[in-house]
């Protein structure tokens, strides 16, 4: 009863001081990783064909971290893809029209310094509203993350609009979270 009373609290908080005003001031998020190589039980092959090629020689996995970002009125933006390795590939972004912010680190899974960089170059630009703030899960990428506290501060210097980074109660993303990209994908 105590966190639904804090929780609670800090909505409210969130109202008085304006950053509930609009859906526009809204922000929400979520992302999911899966591994390539799991992505088909089945595959399509000639007819008689003793072998058929394959990328992956079942010990292969290449972790995908894809992260959607929208506000409630409406506005989706560039969603994330997070790919394991060392390079960008140009290929990847083919026929996204622009629609896909491409990132790459060592595992294929979200760390602070995408999630922040993300926040900062594709969020920040979007947002009209002098107070906006955006609700997050309780991933470590999200949540005490010293270089997107930062860049928030630096955004409120820069244009006069304040950013406040509100995170669901635990084990309750499934049911208060809008974008819960883990539900859809299972």
């Amino acid at each position: 009863m105590e966190v639904c009373d804090e929780y609670i609290s800090k909505l409210q908080m969130l109202n008085s001081g304006g950053f509930l005003d609009s859906a526009e001031q809204v922000w929400n998020l979520d992302e999911t990783a899966f591994h390539t190589s799991e992505l088909f039980d089945k595959v399509v092959g000639i007819k008689g064909m003793k072998q058929i090629p394959s990328q992956y020689n079942g010990n292969a996995k290449e972790c995908v971290t894809v992260l959607p970002f929208g506000n409630a009125g409406g506005l989706q933006l560039k969603f994330l893809a997070l790919y394991a390795g060392k390079l960008h590939l140009q290929s990847r972004l083919e026929d996204t029209h622009n629609m896909c912010y491409q990132a790459v680190n060592d595992s294929g899974y979200m760390d602070q310094l995408i999630f922040a960089n993300y926040i900062k170059k594709v969020v920040f630009p979007a947002m009209k509203s002098m107070k906006n703030v955006i609700f997050v899960d309780g991933h470590f990428s999200h949540i005490n993350n010293l270089l997107l506290v930062r860049y928030c501060r630096e955004f409120f210097e820069e244009t006069g609009t304040r950013v406040e980074v509100f995170c669901f109660p635990a084990g309750q993303t499934c049911r208060l979270q809008p974008f819960d990209v883990s539900s859809l994908v299972q």
